[in-house]
Order: C-alpha cells, then sequence, then structure tokens
C-alpha cells in the first residue's frame, strides 16, 4: 500500500515541474482510478489529507483544460498554498494564471462526513458558508426534505458571491470555482451566466474570468463534466 501511495506524490512531482495538458489529464485519470485501491476515497470525499490538492485544485483544473486547452499546451501546479494555483502555457505564447477556490465547502464536509459514516447521504443542506458552525448541525439533525430548482440555485449563486467576496485581495487570469452541481441535472445549469450578468460582486474580482466547474448527469447514467463561464 505505502509503495502504490509513491504513485501520487510521483505525479504531484511532476505537476510541479510542468507537464504537457494531454499528460496531465491521462496521469489524473489513472491516480482517480486507483484511488479507491489506495483506501483514500472518504478522504478525497472531504477534500482533506494527501489528496486535498487532488479534490480542491487539480479536479477542477482538469475540467477546465479539457475545454479549454490544447494537448500540447503546458500545465505547472504549485502544490503549495501559494498564488496562483497553476499556470497555464499556450502554444499562442499566452500565459495564464488560475485559481480555484471551493463553494460550499462546509456543506460538503458534512455531507461527505454522513456519507462516509453511513453509506448514503443527502445532497443539499441550503446554508452557505458564512452561516454558523450550529447551523450546519442542526440542519444536520432534521430530517431530509425536498428543495426547488430556485433554491438550489439561489443558495449556489450566494456561494459564488460569497467566494467572489473572498478572492477580491487576488489577482490573476482566471478564476475556477469549484461547486456542488450535481444537485441539479446538467441542463438545469445552463441559466447560471445569465444570473450573474452583471453581477457587482464578480466585477469587483481582478480576474479577467470566473468560470463554476463541477459534474452532474446529464440523463444517460454518467457525470458529466460542467464549466461556465460567469465573467
Amino acid at each position: 500500500m505505502a509503495a502504490n501511495k509513491d504513485e501520487l506524490d510521483d505525479f504531484y512531482d511532476v505537476l510541479r515541474s510542468g507537464i504537457t495538458v494531454e499528460s496531465f489529464l491521462e496521469k489524473q485519470a489513472e491516480i482517480l482510478g486507483f484511488m479507491h485501491a489506495w483506501g483514500l476515497t472518504n478522504d478525497y470525499r472531504l477534500g482533506k489529507g494527501r489528496v486535498k490538492k487532488l479534490r480542491d485544485e487539480i479536479v477542477p483544473v482538469a475540467r477546465f483544460v479539457r475545454a479549454h486547452a490544447k494537448p500540447e499546451d503546458r500545465i505547472r501546479f504549485a502544490l503549495d498554498d501559494t498564488h496562483p494555483d497553476c499556470t497555464l502555457c499556450h502554444q499562442d505564447s499566452r500565459r495564464r494564471e488560475v485559481e480555484v477556490t471551493v463553494a460550499q465547502a462546509q456543506e460538503r464536509f458534512h455531507l461527505m462526513k454522513e456519507l462516509n459514516e453511513k453509506g448514503t447521504a443527502r445532497g443539499f443542506l441550503g446554508i452557505t458558508d458564512d452561516s454558523a458552525r450550529q447551523d450546519f448541525k442542526d440542519r444536520m439533525g432534521c430530517e431530509r426534505k425536498a428543495y426547488s430548482t430556485e433554491e438550489v440555485l439561489r443558495c449556489i449563486q450566494s456561494a459564488i458571491e460569497l467566494c467572489a467576496q473572498n478572492k477580491l485581495r487576488y489577482r490573476g487570469d482566471t478564476l475556477l470555482i469549484e461547486a456542488p452541481m450535481e444537485t441539479l441535472p446538467v441542463d438545469q445549469w445552463s441559466q447560471l451566466p445569465e444570473r450573474f450578468a452583471d453581477n457587482e460582486q464578480l466585477k469587483a474580482l481582478s480576474f479577467s474570468e470566473v468560470y463554476v466547474t463541477g459534474s452532474s448527469g446529464d440523463g444517460s447514467g454518467w457525470a458529466k463534466d460542467i464549466c461556465l463561464k460567469i465573467k
């Protein structure tokens, strides 16, 4: 088991040195494929320990570069809590600094903790990260309930605005906000860009572009990447 875990360290080392986008996506898929065998699934769900960077930075960037980079472009990750989280060098000589943040991190922690402990979990709580810790405990103690599409969209919009507020002092080219988009089908998220048109919180950011990333079902039984430009 220890020898297998060294592969994750090797993966991180390669990303720090720099790699083509094509190789990055191939190696990232391999690491995710082996993760269950390493016994790291529970940590990955929570975004902690050795797989925190994988869950919170690498996977969102992978969603982005699949849609917005060429295989021969090069990518390098810092993986050291400095800014930016990664740098993408395009073949046309454009250098793109990318910062990644997670929306609804507290909600994810509580839901994934429930999943790890019970084997099943609810999918949505409806409160944002600026809520008191007790609010999350109280909501987890309540029975599960259904939420409307509008309630989910409104909550995620507030969560994204909160992420924007937290990134006001940062500068860069691209901000990726990883959000819990599995709560709605893929087609329901298409209205997000319209909701953020002329949004004051996004306008205040120094980032020239902002994307919301995540994954959700498309009706085929498979999860599909989502990468929506909202600025």
